[in-house]
């Protein structure tokens, strides 16, 4: 019996997922249905594999933009030439390109993960090529009589309404996964099936849920890590709407005109979500993924360790995610527009999410996840060396999240707040910043918000000095002046100095402290600005994630109508 690790990479999903364009409606259906399908490819690659190939699949990774399946059986290595070939061919007629997978294998053994990882690299420069080699006569996506999709701007349509077949397929599937809880992929198109993938499948949702398939097959095959095609768990997580609106909501919580026809029960358009914000009535806009996850897997020689490792990170961002959105803590409070929860979970599964919120709803949820995120795999790790004794702290210390977080008016384009987002994530990952609370710098296991670093120790301790500055306001004992003031000075003589050749100019601190006491009265009020707020102002090393700006960047949102 031959056995081969195969490795699929997911390329453009960025790109395809946020092709989207405003003016059209459902902008976020479709982005939900979209992010949806990129999770269900592997279970089309490993359905096809099984059922159609007759070979066996064990899942060693699914998540993260790819997987890597363990493949055996008579004949695999022709039978993953044919999988390739139908793979390229079938992206390229029903996608255009826009969406692909590289895919590459090597036989199994000890040591074969890294350059299986070396291998699927190189192959990236190459996409398509197969199909090139063998097709007469490629199916392009130029097509002179009809007009570019009025959604996504990148297919072709001659429908009336001016959006191509695929966007209305993933509108309608958006539309419908927030009252779906499993779907599966099958060979037959029971009732109404979505997702159409030529000699793939079909994907559909079980009439009767599933409830009892999943009970009876998917936990059983998990001890294993057997594919299934069991019907699969998913739960999509939305604000929604708590009755009927009416014309005088539209006037009282000042919303657009169009809001008026909205119904109880439906999913909450993402202006009513920004109205729940405190202060200034923005969303926030949230990713997060776990830090250096292609290097600790490239260090994981051993089938069972990757099994193990991907299963525990699915788990947390597929099934306990959605349970924190839920929580208590993120329930509407006092509101008669919004029930159930104030957190739009886009999507969230195998190692990553994308959230909406109101702004500081979305801050408090991140740092809640991270929270629950280091304390599920220090229990579900501690004590499991899966990364050999040679490293100096056990597993669980070395598996962290960071995150990007942009904050905008809920008519900003979602697909450029996403980017926004991306940004944010890859300083997170990137730029090292430094703990007070620890006293040592890091890199990655770090939030990017208000276009600041922080590392997820203090940032507790930054949101407790923000309200407590925000308590004073509210009481009369500070004015939303004095903050504003001590921001645009910063900006001034700190981030952006004018004529000092880019360092900052020390006359920030003679300046702030006069001003301190020329318009604080309050000895309690004076104190606590001058050693908890000013001083952040004082990481001269780091002056492009000073803590200062994150602080007056919060208060000026959070007091924005007081």
């Amino acid at each position: 019996m031959e056995s081969y690790l195969l490795k699929g990479d997911i390329n453009g999903i960025q790109n395809f997922i946020y092709s989207v364009k405003e003016g059209k409606g459902g902008v976020a259906k479709t982005l939900r249905a979209r992010s949806f399908f990129i999770t269900t490819i592997p279970s089309y690659i490993a359905y096809f594999l099984k059922e159609k190939q007759h070979l066996e699949v064990e899942v060693c990774l699914d998540g993260g933009g790819g997987f890597i399946f363990k493949v055996s059986g008579e004949n695999v290595e022709s039978a993953l030439k044919e999988l390739k070939q139908k793979v390229e061919a079938v992206f390229i007629e029903k996608f255009s390109g826009e969406l692909g997978i590289t895919i590459e294998w090597l036989p199994s053994g000890k040591g074969n993960f890294s350059d299986l990882h070396e291998v699927t690299l190189k192959a990236k420069k190459r996409k398509f090529s197969t199909y090139f080699e063998s097709v007469k006569n490629p199916i392009f996506l130029e097509d002179k009589g009809k007009v570019k999709c009025e959604v996504c701007d990148i297919y072709f349509t001659d429908s009336d309404d001016g959006i191509c077949k695929l966007c209305k397929e993933f509108m309608e599937v958006g539309t419908k996964l927030p009252s779906k809880k499993f779907w599966k992929i099958t060979d037959k198109k029971e009732g109404r099936a979505f997702f159409s993938i030529k000699e793939f499948g079909w994907l559909i949702f079980p009439k009767n849920g599933g409830h009892e398939a999943f009970r009876k097959e998917s936990y059983r095959d998990s001890k294993c890590k057997k594919y299934s095609n069991a019907p699969k768990k998913f739960e999509i997580v939305v604000p929604v709407i708590s009755r009927d609106l009416t014309q005088e909501d539209i006037k009282k919580y000042s919303l657009s005109e169009e809001l008026e026809n909205l119904k109880e029960h439906q999913i909450a358009p993402f202006e009513i979500i920004a109205y729940h914000s405190e202060g200034d009535k923005k969303l926030g806009y949230l990713m997060m993924d776990v830090d250096n996850l292609g290097l600790l897997f490239g260090q994981l020689d051993d089938v069972g360790k990757q099994q193990k490792l991907s299963s525990i990170i699915d788990m947390f961002f597929s099934e306990k995610i959605p349970e924190i959105a839920k929580a208590e803590k993120f329930v509407p409070e006092n509101s008669d527009l919004l029930k159930e929860t104030l957190i739009y979970l886009l999507y969230s599964g195998g190692d990553d999410l994308f959230a909406i919120a109101p702004w500081n709803v979305l801050i408090d949820f991140a740092v809640c996840v991270r929270e629950k995120f280091k304390s599920y795999i220090s229990e579900s790790l501690k004590g499991k060396d899966l990364l050999g004794n040679d490293t100096k702290k056990d597993s669980y210390e070395l598996i962290t999240v960071s995150a990007g977080i942009y904050i905008s008016k809920p008519k900003f384009n979602i697909r450029a707040a996403a980017e926004k987002c991306k940004d944010a994530e890859y300083r997170a990952k990137t730029v090292t910043s430094f703990s007070k609370k620890k006293e040592k710098s890091y890199s990655k296991d770090a939030v990017c918000v208000f276009d600041v670093v922080v590392h997820w120790d203090d940032i507790n301790d930054l949101l407790s000095v923000s309200r407590d500055l925000i308590s004073y306001i509210e009481s009369g004992k500070l004015s939303r002046g004095f903050v504003y003031k001590l921001h645009s000075l910063y900006k001034e003589k700190i981030e952006n100095p004018v004529n000092s050749g880019k360092r900052p100019d020390l006359s920030f601190y003679p300046l702030i402290y006069y001003f301190v006491g020329r318009n604080i009265e309050d000895d309690e009020v004076r104190n606590f600005v001058t050693e908890k707020v000013i001083k952040e102002a004082e990481d001269f090393e780091n002056i492009e994630n000073n803590k200062l700006k994150f602080i007056t960047n919060y208060v000026l949102l959070a007091t924005r109508r007081l």
